[in-house]
Parts: structure tokens; C-alpha cells; sequence
């Protein structure tokens, strides 16, 4: 590899804090000598994504279709390093999610958008969106009751439309935590093992979009439909930890009447006073999409929902200690060994 395209990728790795290591290649990959020629070959992971690398050896090597043909043989997504890219190059890049590295922008898809235009742009995708976290949330929790998941699956246990769900599994696959394969003309997908379990979640958010305080007559009031769940430290009894606060979740669209209006909210936590979570997705709903309900506390958020909302809040021993207690918990159920 030419030593400024290593330099470059030195450059990437040490201003944005990104684990990136050179990996043999795990398929046996036929070329025509043509592309040989014309391109360095690489197998890379950047975080826990892998990308088959490509370098052009000269300035007039680049092609799109010699690259999407490197692309299909490897079935990998692509990465292309280059000193200068030709700006037509890059539009194409950038309409196909197709990540490259030059002198002037990086484009680590979904990783990282940065431009050198007039200072620096910069763009770092840390989680998933909100919106599609159900989705992976219903996948983590029934994955041991599937060998894969298909589209009727996913459309009798969601409340998502048919475009939405296809939009939402396109944007898993491009963020590499499904795989996709066909049988006949149905499309099968499950959990990309070779992210670990702790990558997985990371990625994940807090499902808490905005926290309230109001008086526990007025909300047991104003829930009569029980369409709520303990939450927050309330529920992190079970590992061994004692609030005397009661903290409960709701979805945020269920609190846009007018007799949430008229309710008398705080922005802190007073005596007779119940935290009320509003969450970006029902919280009732995850709980009944868990195939094994019966082992868990069905008053209480789903676990892994419950971390999300924690994971930042262990300034205190005893809290810190609960969050640990709980996340080794789902990991002993939910998790899975690296392939």
C-alpha cells in the first residue's frame, strides 16, 4: 500500500478515536487479472464493521463498475482509498453508500461523514435510530426461537407499516447488524453474530425522550388503562436495590391529550410525587413481544430498554452496581458467542 494512503487511514484512525485492523480474508475470492492490476486488495474492520479496502495503483484506474464488480465478488461493504477522488466518483460513492477515504472527505458509511471544505464538517453516527429500535429489540429477544426471521414475522408482532419495516430492515442490513438471504423469492434475515453483543447494544439508545414529575394521585388518575410500566430505579428491585421514589414509563404519544395538560407537572422530584419517563416507543408493547414473558416481570420495562435508560445514571455505588447486576443478566440470556 502506497505509504501516503497508509498515512491517511493513520490520520482516520487517530483523530476519531476508530479501532481499524487489517483481517485475513475469510473467502477465497477469483478476479479477472485485470483488476489485479489495476487495484490493491485488502480485507479491513473499522469498529466492528469489515470492508473489503481497494486502492487504485493509478489515477486512471478508477472505474465504477470494475468497483461494484469487486464489490458483488466479495459481498462485503466497500471501502476505497485514494489520495484525490474525481468529484463525479465521489457523487456516485455517496449515492450508493459506498465509504471511501481521500484527501478531501472521508466517508466511513455509517460511521462517519467528514468534508474539508472551509474547516470541518463532521458527522458520527453513535446509535441506531430511535424509530428502529423495536424492530432490533424484537430480534434480540426471539432470536433463540428463530433460526431466521421473515417480513410476516416482523408484520404480525410490529406496529409498523410494510414500507416502514422495509425502510427500517434495508437501514439494519446497511448498518450490518442483519444478514440477508434468499430463499426462492422470500428474504430471510438474522442477527449478524460477528458483531458481539456488547457492540450491538452500544449502539442502541436511551428510550427516554423526556422525563416529568407529577403527583401519584393524578397519574394513577390519568392511566386508568394501565398502559404503563415500572421503570428507571424503580425497577431494578430485583438486583437488590431499594428506591422509596416510584418511577414509571409511558409512550410520549399517549401523553398529548387535554387532561395531560391540565395536570400540574414538575421539572424535580418531590415527596408524593411519581418520575414519569415519556418514551420514544411503547413500553408495554416490547414487554408483549417477548416470547419468554413468563420468566420476567411483566410490571416492569424489558431489560434491555430498562439498561438503555440507566446506563449513564451509576454516579451512585449501589445504582452502579444494580445497572452491572442487570446487564450481566441479559447478556447471560440474549447474548451470544462472537462468531
Amino acid at each position: 500500500m502506497k505509504q501516503r494512503n497508509k498515512e491517511l487511514l493513520n490520520t482516520i484512525k487517530d483523530k476519531f478515536n476508530l479501532s481499524i485492523s487489517f483481517i485475513k480474508a475469510k473467502q477465497n475470492v477469483k478476479l479477472p487479472p485485470i483488476i489485479k492490476m489495476d487495484y490493491e486488495i485488502f480485507t479491513i474492520k473499522i469498529q466492528f464493521i469489515d470492508f473489503v479496502l481497494i486502492s487504485p495503483k493509478h489515477q486512471e484506474s478508477e472505474s465504477i463498475k470494475r468497483i461494484n464488480m469487486i464489490q458483488e465478488k466479495y459481498n462485503l461493504p466497500l471501502l476505497y482509498l485514494s489520495e484525490n477522488i474525481i468529484l463525479p466518483l465521489q457523487q456516485q460513492f455517496l449515492k450508493s453508500h459506498i465509504s471511501f477515504i481521500s484527501e478531501q472527505m472521508v466517508y466511513l458509511y455509517p460511521l462517519l461523514l467528514l468534508k474539508k471544505n472551509r474547516g470541518e464538517i463532521i458527522e458520527k453516527r453513535k446509535s441506531i435510530p430511535i424509530t428502529i429500535q423495536p424492530l432490533i429489540l424484537y430480534i434480540l429477544y426471539n432470536d433463540k426461537y428463530h433460526e431466521y426471521f421473515d417480513i410476516e414475522t416482523f408484520q404480525s408482532e410490529l406496529n409498523y407499516s410494510t414500507p416502514s419495516l422495509y425502510r427500517h430492515i434495508k437501514d439494519l442490513e446497511d448498518l450490518s447488524l442483519i444478514n440477508v438471504k434468499k430463499d426462492g423469492r422470500t428474504k430471510l434475515f438474522q442477527l449478524n453474530k460477528k458483531i458481539s453483543f456488547k457492540d450491538m447494544i452500544k449502539l442502541l439508545r436511551s428510550p427516554v425522550k423526556e422525563t416529568i414529575f407529577i403527583k401519584d394521585e393524578d397519574f394513577q388518575h390519568i392511566n386508568k388503562n394501565n398502559r404503563y410500566c415500572l421503570a428507571g430505579k424503580s425497577a431494578l428491585h430485583q438486583y437488590n436495590l431499594a428506591v422509596s421514589e416510584q418511577c414509571y414509563a409511558v409512550f410520549y404519544k399517549d401523553t398529548k391529550g387535554t387532561a395531560w395538560d391540565k395536570l400540574n407537572y414538575s421539572s424535580r422530584y418531590y415527596e408524593e410525587y411519581d418520575e414519569i419517563q415519556k418514551w420514544y416507543y411503547d413500553p408495554k408493547s416490547i414487554i408483549e413481544i417477548m416470547k419468554d414473558l413468563h420468566a420476567y416481570d411483566q410490571n416492569n420495562v424489558d431489560p434491555i430498554s430498562l439498561y438503555l435508560s440507566l446506563r449513564d445514571s451509576g454516579d451512585d455505588i449501589r445504582v452502579g452496581d444494580a445497572i452491572e447486576m442487570l446487564f450481566e443478566n441479559i447478556e447471560r440470556i440474549y447474548g451470544w458467542q462472537t462468531i
